[in-house]
């Protein structure tokens, strides 16, 4: 018993929060493209990883003010949210039968973008999960937060 709650971390602290509410900074999105993956499709923007890596120090101030915006007033474009379903053959399956195949969804360069910088920030507090869940939940994150148009503070908590 004595171990487990010594591996127990109580929720986080006011001083936790801070770099958590920190407005995005070109930094980091230039840190977010720069892992962007090459040689992957583009979702609904059209825009491939390779536009923004031979562009970045271009598209970071740009890019900081479209997310200041949604931090600070909860604006958002419909549009960032847009994905292409994409069904992909598994390997080794008869690519005739529907169970063979498993959907993916390709995310607009600039979500992806967005959701890798604030999977960045929040992995610290999130552990025993791998990117790509902390990823899906930021994302989960921001299409609740457009429905709902919830005030800044609340926003820079998450």
């Amino acid at each position: 018993m004595g171990s487990y709650l010594a591996e127990y971390r109580a929720p986080l602290t006011e001083a936790d929060c801070l770099p958590l509410e920190d407005m995005i900074t070109a930094e980091e999105i230039q840190v977010a493209i720069g892992s962007l993956p090459r040689g992957k499709d583009s979702g609904p923007d059209g825009f491939l990883a390779s536009f923004y890596k031979a562009l970045a120090h271009t598209l970071s101030g740009p890019l900081t003010a479209v997310f200041k915006d949604f931090f600070m007033q909860g604006l958002i474009t419909d549009s960032i949210s847009e994905s292409h379903l994409m069904l992909l053959a598994t390997p080794g399956n008869d690519s005739s039968a529907c169970w063979a195949y498993r959907p993916i969804f390709l995310l607009n360069t600039d979500m992806t973008m967005l959701t890798s910088v604030l999977a960045a920030r929040i992995r610290t507090f999130i552990w025993n999960r791998h990117t790509r869940a902390n990823i899906m939940l930021v994302v989960s994150l921001i299409k609740c937060l457009t429905w709902r148009k919830p005030s800044a503070r609340y926003i820079g908590r998450i």
